[in-house]
């Protein structure tokens, strides 16, 4: 496995990992609040119910006195309301055992106090006589079943959720990381491509320097030299160039196309041009068309014509051509020029044989 593919992998695993404990800790947090707020939905039914009895049910110098019977259309099937006297025991309602404990506590605090007991909940209030003394406690029952049953079912349902949000994390986790492996790879080729053209483009002129140096000092050497060096100069601008481009988009602007390519020309070569206003990057641009025509010299047996009209560059040479199936567009992203919403294109050299060379758009 190559350091790329493992950083990658390292990478799925991790955010596979992050992304599974951040659903299930987001899951576990939904379910402990729905269960919370079911139970608090439940409290505050008793709590209304144990209030309406502390209204019905009361204590006085007479005596006790309950209006409950009055009101039980009002209680919702499941709720039990009762009226515990801890010197008299349940004096209306259902009885639990736990219900002298209750209305101990409440009484003593004078406060509500809530107990679960067998798949029951209970909640106690205490009620006063006419002197403001606690006597006995109003206590409202209820089943937690439906309440249990509804919570499980959320809890079923948001983790069966959760799960698929895992399994959809992972399924992106790893198309992320074969993207990010696509793209490191992508940029490890595009480096040694870049060094493999320096490599390519360097070692002329350095054979040629190397050859220089221990000839005669004369002033043929000498300038030799320095049309070398100039040489040298160029291509490492180039390959500056290049690699900004690997790296970067272009910069486009509007230029002139036609005063561009009769700059990279020398006074006597042929040239005709057409004013032609273009969206393109100037400063490659010139490196693509001083490559065309340092290539026509160089390899096409000369320079026979240069031409520019409605944003098309053509670089005609004097050599036998390449047969059109040789030839194949460069990448997008070797073009310095194009047109708003159209496609990049890219220029070429044409010899007699052939004529290969494509149109940068006019700037609207």
């Amino acid at each position: 496995m190559s350091s790329a593919q493992a950083l990658s992998t390292r990478i799925a695993r991790r955010t596979a990992l992050a992304w599974s404990a951040g659903v299930l800790a987001l899951a576990t947090l939904c379910i402990a609040v729905a269960w919370q707020g079911n139970e608090a939905q439940l409290d505050a039914q008793l709590r209304a119910y144990a209030y309406v009895g502390y209204g019905l049910a009361w204590f006085d110098d007479e005596g006790y006195h309950n209006l409950l019977d009055l009101e039980q259309e009002g209680i919702e099937p499941g709720f039990d309301v009762a009226v515990f006297r801890p010197d008299q025991g349940t004096l209306y309602g259902q009885d639990h055992d736990v219900f002298p404990s209750l209305a101990a506590i409440a009484m003593e605090t004078e406060d509500e106090v809530v107990a679960d007991h067998g798949g029951l909940r209970t909640l106690a209030i205490p009620t006063w006589d006419h002197t403001n003394v606690p006597v006995a406690a109003i206590l409202v029952t209820a089943p937690t079943g439906p309440t249990n049953a509804f919570t499980e079912l959320f809890a079923s349902l948001t983790l069966a959720g959760a799960g698929l949000l895992i399994l959809g994390g992972l399924v992106v986790s790893q198309r992320l990381s074969r993207d990010l492996l696509e793209a490191l790879t992508e940029s490890i080729a595009e480096r040694e491509r870049i060094l493999a053209g320096a490599a390519h483009e360097l070692r002329t002129p350095l054979a040629t320097l190397g050859a220089l140096v221990d000839a005669p000092p004369d002033a043929t050497t000498q300038q030799r030299i320095r049309q070398t060096v100039v040489s040298a100069s160029g291509m490492v601008d180039r390959l500056l160039t290049w690699s900004r481009l690997a790296y970067s988009d272009p910069e486009l602007q509007p230029l002139r196309l036609d005063l561009l390519v009769e700059a990279c020309l020398d006074e006597e070569d042929p040239f005709e041009g057409e004013a032609t206003v273009v969206l393109g990057d100037p400063r490659l641009l010139e490196v693509a068309v001083r490559n065309l025509v340092a290539n026509a010299r160089t390899h096409g047996g000369g320079l026979r014509q240069v031409r520019v009209a409605a944003g098309r560059v053509e670089v005609l040479d004097e050599g036998s051509g390449i047969p059109g199936r040789t030839c194949s567009p460069p990448s997008p992203r070797a073009a310095g020029a194009r047109a708003p919403g159209s496609a990049w294109p890219w220029c070429s050299a044409s010899s007699r044989s052939t004529e290969a060379s494509s149109p940068c758009p006019p700037s609207p």
